[in-house]
């Protein structure tokens, strides 16, 4: 039997503000639709190559979940989940 949860995520460049602000608009969407939140990592250009870290390494995403009303998932910066 296929599981009925549904998922929503979202595309998170440019700066650390806009990563933010996708990731609050992502929220509201998520909560909106009634879905689970993948939340992708952070990521940043750098001279050696491009830097990812997951959100949940920055933020308490339990308590960010619980104050907007929304399950999240956290995607690593190897791709897995949290």
């Amino acid at each position: 039997e296929p599981s009925s949860e549904r998922f929503f995520t979202y595309v998170s460049d440019n700066g650390w503000n806009n990563q933010l602000l996708n990731l609050l608009c992502g929220l509201d969407m998520a909560r909106s639709l009634n879905r689970t939140l993948i939340v992708p990592p952070f990521s940043w250009p750098r001279r050696r190559g491009p830097a990812k870290v997951s959100v949940c390494r920055l933020v308490d995403a339990a308590r960010l979940a619980a104050v907007r009303g929304v399950r999240l998932v956290c995607e690593e910066e190897d791709g897995g989940a949290l």
